[in-house]
This record gives structure tokens, C-alpha cells and sequence, in this order.
């Protein structure tokens, strides 16, 4: 248990994973419809543990002044995936009963006050990242300043709302002022693309986003707010076989996408658990049996524990992807740029609590 712990306490997305996993084993989160998941019920003594330790996260890592909470430990900067995580953690506490309704409605309060006055980039579109002690848009250094924006972690953030309103509905009508105050002309295209945005020589470009799997989930979360998804469902694709069992990927060269061709366990994950009974999930269904089988599978036929998924490091190269496939390789254990990290290869506690969620 210590050493679990002490890895809760670096890595924010690992509690935010423990959390919202337990809360959809517990009441079935929604999917946008008002639906639930299969499995209800109390939780176990030791799902009960998992939860408190978890919320020592929030404890340590939230700021007082803008209910921001911290992505790493002790480091003030998020973005708006990670916010969406938070908001969705935050009902799990609740509905857990780790904190009171008089907790919750005190921290969503002042979390929500915060986003309905984030600065926009030009006055349009949420930032890539924010300070969480101001509430200011940040670069990659933590220095005030404009970085471009990303329609996945936007699409995050508004599945997150839909989770709250689900639970707390009376929230609905602040919930939507957020996003009204936001721009989606360069976030998605008519047809449905889903677009990023970075700087180049001091301007801002605009290019696409999202790889198969991320881009499904991105664009169900745009689908339940009415928008086109046309486009970001029907990404061309190639198929590998691993123990017999056909693993889709992207085939578009990382070149133009500027993204590594990637298949982890988490978009597939979060499709099955956030979008159950939507077109999305009914689409992508058997690439999510497919991902999970196929880790399972893994143990049966070599003994290798397995549960994949990307993180964080403290050191260079700071960002990898642990994959079930990537750049032409089974198991492939790459950074951004596509280069290989093997010794970065581990089981993700983050995954596991995810598939735990999804075996349920």
C-alpha cells in the first residue's frame, strides 16, 4: 500500500483515475443520456480506502483562491483535460461520500466562479494551460502568456460537464454559461475535424488533432453538445494482429499529424464508461473489447502483467506514451517525438483501475 501511495501523490492523474473509477463502480457514471452502467452498489472496504487516500490529492493540491487544482504535485499549472478530471473527481468524492454535499457545493462553487472568468486566447477559446494560484493563462515555462488551444482537452472539459449536470442538475444553468462564452470556430470543423492550435515565429496555426481512439472520444464529447463529428469518427486505419486479435491504428504519417501513431487503453476506456449508449460507443465497440482483451490476453499467453496507458515523467522526455502499439510495434513504449523509451515501460495503476471500471 505505501508504495501506491507515494505515487498517488505525485501523480494527479493516477487519483483522478482511482476516483472516477470507483464512482462508476458504484452508481454508473453517465453517459450525456441519463443512463447508467451495469454494476451498482456499495463499495468494498478496500475500494472505500482507495477513495480516502485518493482525495489526499485533492487536499494538498487544490488552491484556495480559485479551486484550480494542481496537475502534478506541488506544480501550479493545468490544463483543461485536467480540469475536466477535476470536476469530474469532485462529483465522485461527493458521490462516494468521502466529502459532504456542503464540501462539494463549496468547492464546485469556487471552481465553477474561476471558469466562468478564464481568460480566452484573443477572447475566444480556452488556453492550453492556466496558472492554478491566478487563474491566468500560462505557457509551457509557467510565464503569462497565450499558447494556442486543443480541441481533445476541450472535449474533455465538456463531457465533465455533462457528468456534474447529471448528478447535480441544479448546476445545469452555470455549467452552460461556461461554455457559452467560448468560440468554436477554430476549435471544429463543419465537417466535424477537430483542430488544435501553437504558436510558430509568434502566430498562432491552426492544425488538426486527434489519433484514432483520442479522436473518437473528442468527438462523442462534441457530439452530446450537438455538434458535427462526422470527420473525427472515420480517421483511416490499418489493422495489426497481437495473439490473434486485430488491433486498429492510424495510418496517417506522424509527419503531417504531428502526433506518433498510438493505441493506449484510455480514450477506448472513457468511451466505454462516459458514451455507453451513444452512436460513438455502439461504433467503437469492438476495438474497446479488443484493447482490453488483448492486455489480458497478454498474461495468460506470457505472464506479463500488463495495463497500458500514457504519463508523466519528472525528467526528460517528460511525456510517454505506453502502448499496446505504436510506430509499427507491439508494446512500443515511445515520447511525442516518436522516440523509443522500453526501460519507461510499466504497469500504469492509472490503466488498471480504468479496466477494473471497464471489467465491471
Amino acid at each position: 500500500m505505501k508504495s501506491i501511495a507515494v505515487t498517488w501523490a505525485i501523480s494527479g492523474s493516477l487519483f483522478i483515475a482511482v476516483f472516477i473509477g470507483c464512482m462508476y463502480v458504484i452508481t454508473g457514471a453517465t453517459d450525456g443520456s441519463g443512463t447508467h452502467s451495469d454494476r451498482r452498489g456499495v463499495l468494498s472496504a478496500n475500494e472505500q480506502l482507495w477513495a480516502k487516500v485518493s482525495w489526499r490529492y485533492f487536499i494538498n493540491n487544490t488552491q484556495e483562491a480559485t479551486g484550480l487544482v494542481n496537475s502534478l504535485d506541488s506544480y501550479p499549472v493545468v490544463n483543461l483535460w485536467q480540469i475536466g478530471d477535476t470536476l469530474i473527481s469532485l462529483t465522485a468524492a461527493a458521490q462516494l461520500g468521502v466529502i459532504s454535499r456542503q464540501e462539494f457545493d463549496q468547492r464546485l462553487s469556487l471552481l465553477l466562479a474561476t471558469l466562468s472568468h478564464l481568460p480566452l486566447v484573443a477572447g475566444k477559446t480556452p488556453n492550453l494551460l492556466y496558472n492554478t494560484v491566478t487563474g491566468q493563462m500560462t505557457d509551457y515555462a509557467n510565464q503569462p502568456k497565450p499558447l494556442g488551444w486543443s480541441a481533445q482537452d476541450i472535449g474533455r472539459f465538456m463531457v465533465s460537464l455533462k457528468v456534474v449536470a447529471r448528478f447535480y442538475p441544479e448546476y445545469s444553468e452555470y455549467l452552460d454559461k461556461i461554455m457559452l462564452r467560448w468560440s468554436f470556430c477554430q476549435v471544429i470543423d463543419n465537417n466535424g475535424g477537430l483542430l488544435k492550435s501553437t504558436i510558430v515565429n509568434g502566430r498562432f496555426v491552426v492544425k488538426s488533432e486527434g489519433r484514432l481512439g483520442y479522436s473518437d472520444y473528442i468527438a462523442g464529447a462534441f457530439g452530446l453538445w450537438g455538434f458535427p463529428i462526422g470527420t473525427s469518427t472515420n480517421l483511416p486505419y490499418n489493422t495489426t494482429f497481437i495473439y490473434g486479435i486485430p488491433i486498429d491504428f492510424d495510418i496517417r504519417d506522424a509527419r503531417t499529424t504531428h502526433t506518433p501513431s498510438i493505441i493506449v487503453s484510455l480514450p477506448y476506456l472513457l468511451i466505454a464508461m462516459e458514451l455507453k449508449n451513444t452512436h460513438i460507443f455502439k461504433q467503437q465497440k469492438e476495438r474497446i473489447e479488443n484493447v482490453y482483451r488483448v492486455q489480458e490476453k497478454r498474461w495468460y499467453k506470457e505472464h506479463i502483467l500488463t495495463a497500458r496507458s500514457d504519463y508523466f515523467t519528472s525528467v526528460s522526455p517528460y511525456h510517454v506514451y505506453d502502448t499496446v502499439f505504436a510506430n509499427g510495434y507491439h508494446w512500443n513504449t515511445i515520447s511525442q517525438d516518436g522516440q523509443f523509451y522500453p526501460d519507461l515501460a510499466q504497469v500504469s495503476t492509472k490503466a488498471v483501475f480504468w479496466l477494473m471500471g471497464l471489467m465491471e
